[in-house]
């Protein structure tokens, strides 16, 4: 067997396994000199969750408020019917709110931040939202499953209307842990 290697200047071996002499790395340096990157820890969408819009009934009226105002006027009125916890949290909500108003009106940030992400598609940001669950990633047979918190919410929006069989069934069979569900009285697919 012949050596396929070529020999450098200083007549080093450099082929196969024994790169050239200037491009090995020093004795004790090692190989990855800024380690393996860290994974971003996990941020929830707090802006968009806190300023989405929803319709709640103020003196028998529906009127539109942000999330963020639904709670302290449900902390409020807990408060106001003899709720010890709610009551705690209202005055921490009294002492801080001077605060909150003057930082917004001096443009100061709030401490929530905005990461943008790079989304490739709609399956990357449902499973960062954990709205979904993705089973085996890599193999022929890679599906997402329903969360069944997001599949209670959907129930619970639909109101009086009621879904077909078919779409009974394709509910179920999306939902990760359908046993977690509480189906309505009207469903008719085999509940958990």
């Amino acid at each position: 067997m012949t050596d396929s290697g070529a020999s450098t200047d200083n007549g080093a071996y450099a082929g196969y396994g024994a790169p050239p002499a200037h491009g090995r790395f020093c004795k004790g340096q090692s190989g990855n000199p800024r380690g393996r990157p860290r994974k971003p820890p996990f941020e929830l969408p707090y802006d968009a969750v806190f300023n989405a819009s929803i319709t709640v009934m103020q003196n028998g009226q529906p009127k539109q408020v942000t999330v963020e105002e639904a709670l302290i006027l449900k902390i409020k009125k807990d408060a106001l019917t003899g709720t010890a916890r709610a009551t705690t949290d209202l005055r921490k909500l009294l002492a801080i709110g001077p605060k909150v108003r003057q930082a917004r009106q001096a443009g100061v940030p709030d401490k929530f931040h905005i990461r943008t992400t790079e989304v490739n598609s709609i399956g990357e940001a449902i499973s960062a939202l954990r709205i979904v669950k993705k089973f085996d990633p890599y193999g022929p047979n890679c599906r997402y499953m329903l969360e069944p918190w997001i599949v209670q919410l959907a129930l619970n929006r639909l109101g009086n209307r009621q879904l077909s069989v078919e779409d009974q069934q394709q509910v179920y069979a999306s939902t990760r842990t359908p046993h977690k569900v509480d189906w309505p009285d009207w469903w008719v697919i085999k509940r958990g």
